[in-house]
């Protein structure tokens, strides 16, 4: 009788939707959580579900302490035959390590390290990059515009700029409808667990796709030398919710900080964002793979193996498919992948010099997207190749990313 006192002295109960019973949620000792109805529970964690019904996941800051324990027990340890260069693993570990311990599942686990799923982190690194070169580019022209008279040619550069923006955001798109389809490896984690039982985990699906946004906001974040972070959340979420759901437009300080004007909009969302009622409203990442004009060569890179006629493919074949040891080599910038980890810390944060100031290496490498070839369409082979990928990952890169995951998986068992 007094463990029935002991176990229920201080908490509260709550519906769980999920498993459609209630769960005792107690605040005595809330890390320590038993494992089975974590595994079971939409609630996942006290304290993550916001009002809105979605899942947030805490992140925490990394200090000096941190990063020394990160440095000793969870960094990708380099072997003789490694090249010390920074990979996508690497930033994955980073955004695990800040992840509070207690919102860690093996389920996460599992989805964060899918092929899939880092084939589309890597296509958001590439598009986040140049989407602030190009931000960066239509502030300077805002400022110009006060004392420049405006020239009719200027549509043909903004065009230009448009069309290579969604090319970008097109290669997104296709791995995102990948992941919501749940192809290849990513079925166990589709919302119909088999097709003869018509119940669809719809709530279990949302906090799936929660936990892709987040983590991939922090993912580009780290990747990209850690520039504003609530402007990648916006972005980020108008392509995955649409503006009609994204949480940041309401909030006025933010809203206001990145507003646009009506033609810096047109150049930023592309052409394939039409505008669509409401209720029936599609993601503008869904609406570019539907709706986008966009080269096939490009969009089956990493799938097949085209022949090489084209500087703008091969350039972006490199760009999402070489392996990251090569990025350097070839003057690619991939965010901070292939960059030599001596410029950076334990946590990637980029090394300072005596006087302060960030060692940088933007001169070593960059991302200079190459102009479309007008007569490209003569080029299309008249036959769809059937050969394999040209990048593959090594056994050495394909056995360090295993021993990761495997420590990852570990951490979140001990944890349990």
């Amino acid at each position: 009788m007094d463990d029935l006192f002991t176990r229920y002295e201080s908490g509260y109960w709550r519906w769980d939707r999920y498993i459609k019973s209630t769960v005792y949620i107690s605040h005595v000792n809330r890390g320590q959580k038993h494992r089975a109805s974590r595994l079971r529970s939409s609630i996942l964690y006290p304290g993550t579900l916001v009002p809105d019904n979605s899942l947030r996941i805490r992140f925490r800051d990394i200090d000096l302490t941190d990063k020394n324990k990160f440095h000793k027990y969870f960094e990708r340890k380099f072997s003789l035959h490694d090249p010390p260069v920074v990979i996508l693993q690497d930033v994955k570990d980073v955004v695990l390590y800040s992840i509070e311990p207690d919102d860690l599942t093996l389920e996460m686990i599992d989805y964060l390290h899918l092929p899939m799923v880092d084939r589309f982190f890597r296509a958001l690194i590439v598009y986040f990059q140049f989407f602030f070169q190009v931000w960066h580019k239509l502030m300077k022209r805002r400022i110009q515009a006060t004392c420049h008279v405006w020239h009719p040619q200027v549509i043909k550069v903004e065009n230009r700029i448009r069309d290579d923006l969604a090319d970008l955001r097109s290669m997104v798109s296709k791995e995102y409808a990948a992941i919501l389809l749940g192809l290849k490896e990513a079925e166990r984690f589709y919302h119909m667990p088999d097709k003869g039982y018509p119940l669809s985990f719809g709530d279990k699906d949302i906090r799936m796709n929660d936990v892709l946004v987040q983590v991939s906001a922090k993912m580009v974040w780290v990747a990209l030398s850690r520039p504003n972070f609530s402007h990648i959340e916006m972005e980020l979420d108008r392509l995955t919710r649409t503006n009609a759901f994204n949480s940041f437009l309401y909030q006025t300080k933010r809203s206001k900080t990145f507003a646009t004007t009506a033609n810096e909009t047109r150049i930023l969302t592309g052409a394939a964002d039409v505008v669509q009622k409401r209720l029936a409203a599609q993601s503008p990442l869904i609406k570019e793979a539907l709706y986008g004009e966009h080269d096939s060569r490009m969009l089956a890179l990493g799938q097949r193996c085209f022949p090489i006629n084209d500087y703008r493919i091969q350039y972006l074949e490199i760009a999402y498919t070489a392996p990251e040891t090569t990025l350097y080599d070839y003057g690619i910038k991939v965010g901070i992948l292939g960059v030599p980890r001596k410029y950076f810390d334990y946590v990637l944060k980029r090394k300072r010099n005596a006087l302060g100031a960030e060692i940088s290496f933007d001169k070593l490498i960059m991302f200079k997207l190459p102009p479309r070839d007008p007569n490209s369409a003569d080029k299309l082979p008249k036959t769809y190749p059937t050969r394999p990928p040209r990048y593959k990952p090594s056994a050495d890169h394909q056995t360090c990313i295993d021993k990761q995951y495997k420590m990852w998986r570990n951490i979140v068992q001990y944890f349990d």
